[in-house]
């Protein structure tokens, strides 16, 4: 039997074959044909047409499925304010420039096309944004990524990842905690934990994304979603739509689910890891290789590592990108470091079958997942670029864990002097876009300004009564 739809859904069918017509007529004829029959088949009646703001975070429209189909190519149109604010809905640089806001459009992938599991007659989209001319808009974290795809495949590379995002379950706002406590691995979970763990493994099934699994982590209600490894672009995506799905899911089952790094201040923050590497172009053949029975330096890997090691402290703003991230950064004493098959480092080094991998555990989990994936392999074909080096990858001693590796700048202890280090940075200019530089900076810049002039719960705990 099919579910009945939610209040305000339009039931109205679609004329499909007038729809079918019309998509095939698009310029991008077949995908738009496999997207009217995907539609069709799954009596799909509305679609969630979404994009990425600067955040992270999803912003989109509910549109008719025939609308979204006769707009084709072209996309559908929004405000070209929504992808430049802040968290609270403001704009930090407001002008005369800006004043006008004219439309953007959100041009569907249709290769993301997806059903959404808890709303009937519904699937949803992933769409870049381009302007009224049919240009991608520069600084959209979709397009960013697309960039540096680009280089990596003029300098003879596919980029891949796999991705590990961590998050915390509470009752509510409050971070009232759930039972039965902290427990990594744990099988046993409370019911409502259960349930929204279970319908977000839902979801992503049937959204066709390609989740590994779901586990308990170390902390008190607290989640690992693994992502498996595949083109950097696609492992984005999934990100991208399974964070936004985690967080609707938890608050349509009663719970409050946050990627906020350091919620607790006595429990393990929430990370966010990449596993990277590279394949050339050609013969699909690992970059990041080995050979022979013995495990020996590989060249591109050891520059890729030095690139990270090199430039990561410039492209900070993006790992870390709230007020919050610098809490779990102190809390677990991040250094520019590496180690082979070591947690504690910043860079792990592994052997997989069929080459090395490279992951990168510096960001919180509450970074864009374009950016962070742009910003760590520019950093790494920079370094490739200029043929750093490290000391050897394989073999030889790593850097002590608790320390910086030789030659390497710390990280940035706060969000407003990760900022300043972005925006003098030759390498994010050149690699990301001087206007997602300065678009990016900002608004965490103004972000970082609003919070050293608030008075928090800390001073009124620390003070009020003795001062």
């Amino acid at each position: 039997m099919t579910p009945p739809a939610p209040a305000g859904v339009l039931l109205r069918s679609p004329d499909w074959g007038k729809l079918m017509a019309v998509a095939v007529t698009d310029a991008a004829a077949a995908p738009m044909a496999r997207a009217a029959e995907f539609l069709r088949a799954h009596d799909i009646r509305t679609v969630r047409a979404e994009w990425c703001d600067l955040h992270g975070v999803a912003r989109g429209k509910r549109v008719r499925a025939d609308h979204l189909l006769e707009s084709g190519a072209g996309g559908v149109s929004f405000s070209s304010a929504s992808i430049e604010m802040d968290l609270r809905g403001e704009i930090p640089w407001l002008d005369e420039a800006h004043l006008p806001w004219p439309n953007l459009y959100a041009r569907p992938d249709p290769s993301t096309l997806r059903l959404v599991a808890f709303e009937p007659h519904t699937a949803a989209v992933t769409c870049d944004v381009v302007d009224g001319a049919g240009e991608p808009v520069g600084f959209s974290p979709r397009q960013v990524l697309r960039r540096v795809l680009a280089e990596a495949e003029a300098r003879g590379f596919a980029c891949f990842v796999g991705a590990e995002l961590e998050f915390y379950l509470f009752r509510d706002a409050q971070f009232s905690l759930l039972p039965p406590g902290k427990l990594a691995y744990r099988i046993r979970n409370s019911p409502q934990e259960q349930e929204v763990v279970e319908a977000i493994s839902r979801g992503l099934c049937d959204a066709a994304l390609d989740c590994e699994s779901i586990h308990a982590e170390d902390g008190p209600g607290q989640f690992e979603i693994v992502i498996r490894y595949g083109p950097a672009l696609h492992v984005a995506d999934a990100i991208f739509i399974a964070r936004n799905m985690t967080k609707e899911v938890a608050c349509r089952a009663g719970l409050v689910a946050t990627f906020l790094p350091k919620p607790l201040p006595n429990e393990s923050g929430s990370g966010f890891h990449i596993h990277q590497s590279l394949r050339h172009r050609g013969d699909n053949a690992p970059a990041f290789c080995y050979h022979g029975d013995s495990i020996r330096a590989c060249p591109t890997l050891e520059r890729f590592l030095a690139g990270q090691l090199a430039y990561t402290p410039d492209l900070t703003a993006l790992l870390l990108p709230t007020i919050n991230a610098y809490k779990r950064a102190a809390t677990r004493r991040i250094r520019m470091n590496w180690g082979v098959d070591d947690r504690s480092a910043s860079f792990r080094v592994l052997l997989r079958s069929e080459g090395f991998s490279l992951e990168h555990r510096v960001p919180g989990a509450d970074a864009n997942p374009y950016l962070f994936i742009a910003a760590a392999l520019a950093a790494g074909l920079e370094g490739i670029d200029r043929q750093l080096e490290t000391i050897p990858v394989i073999p030889g001693d790593p850097p002590d864990g608790d320390g910086d590796a030789p030659g390497a700048r710390p990280l940035p202890t706060s969000l407003l002097r990760a900022v300043a280090m972005l925006r003098g940075s030759d390498v994010a200019r050149r690699w990301l876009g001087d206007a997602l530089v300065e678009k990016f900076a900002a608004l965490k810049q103004d972000e970082a300004e609003r919070f050293a002039r608030a008075f928090t719960d800390w001073e009124r705990r620390e003070y009020l009564e003795y001062l």
